[in-house]
């Protein structure tokens, strides 16, 4: 079920029409598991992860980033990056989120103090190799 909920929720977010032909693109998921204050956890991965992986994505070294929240068990959340390549997967590791890019480029510490995440399952690597899209 999990699997079929990824899938159709990659089919429908994302238009891949950048995709070239012959090369996969590629998207990576991991899990986690919030306790604590999750009103929190979302505040420090809009305020500070996501302007990490902004620079990440503009320095090319992977395509996008993205975080979802459960809907039926809110303290869930997905993370996604995407990877237009095999090459630009193979090449990327996550040293964007430290905390000397943090600091360059000026944002707040979070405060740590309030949450606790932990991952539920492994990551998982998923390959779009189809797709039909409305408007």
């Amino acid at each position: 079920m999990k699997n079929l909920i990824l899938t159709l929720f990659g089919v429908l977010i994302f238009k891949l029409t950048i995709a070239q032909e012959n090369e996969a693109y590629l998207m990576q998921f991991h899990y986690f598991e919030v306790t604590g204050d999750t009103e929190e956890f979302i505040k420090t991965n809009k305020e500070f992860y996501k302007k990490l992986a902004q620079k990440g994505v503009a320095e090319e070294k992977w395509a996008g980033w993205g975080m979802m929240q459960s809907w039926s068990e809110p303290n869930k959340f997905l993370f996604f990056h995407h990877f237009k390549s095999t090459k630009q997967y193979a090449a990327f590791d996550f040293s964007i989120f430290n905390n000397d890019t943090a600091q360059a480029l000026g944002l707040k510490t979070p405060n740590w103090e309030t949450f606790e995440a932990k991952g539920i399952a492994h990551f998982e690597i998923w390959q779009i190799v189809d797709n039909v899209l409305g408007e």
